[in-house]
């Protein structure tokens, strides 16, 4: 029986060490294989990414003039604001699932050993490990209308960035997309979102209030998630003389959730006392995503296996 407690504490030290790499420390938003630079600056580069194709968006459908009901109008007004909420979730499991079975044949005296209806016992040991760590982000942006619509210049980074390895270097450059996020691309659907947006607006726009003569009582809102799974399992099988491992369930699994989401509102705004702030109906239409987007990420993550 000593060698048995040995053999069964061997094995469990191997299980603790696999454990060990996920869900029992603080998730990166990266991924592994990204190069080793790529750590809180991915954040910096996704909202630049980002803030370029909202600049772009805007420069485009958001000059020039509409016919309405009551005149010639702004697409997007100048005393409009857009709220940009970046969500970046990280979301590691580790789950370890032991199953062990100590065998034994038991010999009758009036049965021969070679006989096949001998005697066994079998006590099997099963047990349940797992950990989780869930990183969460938030970031959030608010930009005037007025400003996201000035024409992008040649000496403008909303696009571009100047070079990290040599400060006196006066050349602006593409933005850098290295990574696993798609958030990356610069085409994560504004530009065209915005341009349907603004065609349903203007086909049917919202009765003008009497203290908003001048500007458009609208909201717009766009929300885009991506998800990305990565799972492995390892279920390793020994037969031993006396022991025996393995069964239905994976001794091990490992689960990685990276979800990262915008949420996008633009509507009026209202003078504060230093500048401008969203509405209040803006600010109620963007808090209701939020809430949504809060609840659908604890429903997802409480349904997940």
């Amino acid at each position: 029986m000593k060698k048995i407690g040995i053999k069964i504490a061997l094995m469990g030290v191997l299980a603790a060490c696999v454990l060990s790499g996920c869900g029992t420390y603080a998730p990166s938003i990266s991924e592994v294989w990204e190069p080793a630079e790529i750590t809180d600056d991915l954040v910096y580069r996704i909202k630049k990414s980002i803030y370029c194709e909202l600049r772009l968006a805007t420069v485009q459908y958001g000059n020039g003039e509409t016919i309405g009901r009551s005149g010639p109008t702004s697409p997007l007004p100048d005393n409009w604001g857009a709220q940009l909420n970046l969500y970046i979730t990280a979301d590691e499991t580790g789950a370890l699932n032991p199953s062990i079975s100590y065998n034994r044949i038991i010999h009758n005296a009036n049965i021969p050993r070679a006989s096949p209806y001998g005697q066994s016992f079998s006590l099997p040991f099963t047990g349940v490990l797992s950990s989780q760590a869930v990183r969460k982000d938030t970031y959030y942006s608010f930009f005037t209308m007025k400003g996201l619509k000035q024409p992008i210049t040649d000496d403008d980074t909303s696009c571009g960035e100047y070079s990290k390895s040599d400060p006196n270097d006066p050349n602006i450059y593409p933005l850098d997309r290295r990574g696993s996020s798609y958030f990356l691309s610069g085409n994560v659907g504004i530009a065209r979102w915005m341009r349907g947006a603004l065609m349903a607006q203007d086909a049917i726009p919202s009765s003008k209030t009497p203290k908003s003569l001048s500007s458009k009582t609208d909201i717009l809102q766009y929300d885009i998630k991506f998800i990305v799974i990565t799972s492995g399992t390892a279920n390793p099988t020994w037969k031993l003389v006396d022991l025996s491992t393995g069964g239905g369930m994976p001794l091990a699994s490992l689960n990685r959730t990276r979800t990262h989401e915008l949420l996008l509102t633009l509507g009026p705004v209202e003078a504060a006392k230093e500048g401008v702030r969203p509405s209040q109906q803006a600010q109620g239409v963007h808090l209701s995503g939020e809430i949504y987007s809060a609840v659908a990420s604890g429903l997802r993550s409480a349904l997940m296996p």
